[in-house]
């Protein structure tokens, strides 16, 4: 790897500071050349991507973590030395006289090693492991060309998000979409990202939603009546979210217990058993909870 652009090069030097074992970024080269990443996007402070885990059929979501700048450092950034060229260039550029701190009023726009963070559902335990190691190789080796991707990760830019078409060993082929429900749950709970209350949303009804029109699947899907009561949950939860301010959370067992007690035809033991609590108990925690539908 021999970055050309100053952003890329800056990049990788604080990744490779915050990986410091060569056999863990050497390990994530051979992933993203052998298994590629799939579903790339950066947001304000986050690269996100999704890797095929090796011989289990499945996926793992990995993520590396950037501190966005604030509106007032962002401000305090653009208007620092005003006879520099960045104070004249698109807000969605990134010069590269803004990697000096003498012209950016001391704001460092440079990524950090104290700054990064890397998170990975995969069962190996340590962090970083390879798969955020693959993300690192992506981002170097995008921000060659795209030294402006930098901007986005900072929070710099008007634009709120940007995807990338995958990389590594599928970059030629169309990506498979093979997101499981389960690995997507079991990421928001681990890393929730809280979503912003609007402040206005006149377009929000109080009013329970109609039965869907569309046709359910075909069995072994859930029957039509739970699929429905799923979503009457979900606007619900959704309702609240915008009308109150409620927070959208995963919870396992709260989600699970009012699922169970929304969702008619319910096996109750099984419903226990994967939550290892006793039948009874989750019987009287199901006949006191309020149903979604019902919430003020």
């Amino acid at each position: 790897m021999n970055p050309t652009s100053l952003w890329a090069q800056h990049f990788a030097d604080a990744a490779h500071a915050a990986i410091p074992e060569p056999e863990i970024l050497h390990a994530g080269r051979t992933e993203l050349d052998d298994q590629g990443v799939e579903h790339l996007r950066i947001t304000p402070g986050r690269l996100f991507g999704i890797m095929p885990a090796r011989g289990k059929g499945s996926e793992v979501h990995a993520a590396i973590l950037l501190p966005v700048l604030t509106a007032e450092q962002a401000t305090a950034l653009r208007t620092a030395s005003p006879d520099c060229a960045h104070t004249h260039a698109p807000a969605h550029t990134l010069p590269e006289c803004l990697a000096h701190p003498a012209h950016t009023g001391g704001i460092t726009v440079v990524p950090q090693t104290a700054d990064l963070r890397f998170l990975c559902t995969c069962p190996a335990g340590t962090s970083p492991c390879r798969h955020t190691a693959a993300l690192v190789h992506v981002l170097t080796d995008h921000l060659i060309t795209h030294p402006q991707s930098l901007a986005v990760l900072r929070g710099l830019s008007t634009s709120q998000a940007e995807d990338l078409p995958p990389a590594g060993a599928r970059s030629g082929t169309e990506p498979k979409t093979r997101i499981s429900a389960h690995h997507t749950w079991a990421w928001h709970r681990d890393f929730p990202d809280p979503a912003p209350v609007p402040r206005y949303c006149p377009a929000a009804t109080r009013n329970t939603p109609a039965t869907p029109a569309w046709s359910c699947p075909p069995p072994p899907a859930a029957p039509a009546e739970q699929l429905h009561a799923l979503v009457r949950d979900a606007a619900a939860q959704v309702g609240a979210f915008l009308h109150q301010g409620t927070p959208l959370e995963c919870r396992w067992q709260e989600d699970a217990v009012r699922l169970t007690a929304a969702i008619p035809h319910t096996r109750i033991p099984d419903v226990a058993e994967r939550l290892g609590i006793d039948i009874a108990d989750l019987r009287r925690r199901t006949t006191t909870t309020e149903p979604a539908g019902q919430r003020p």
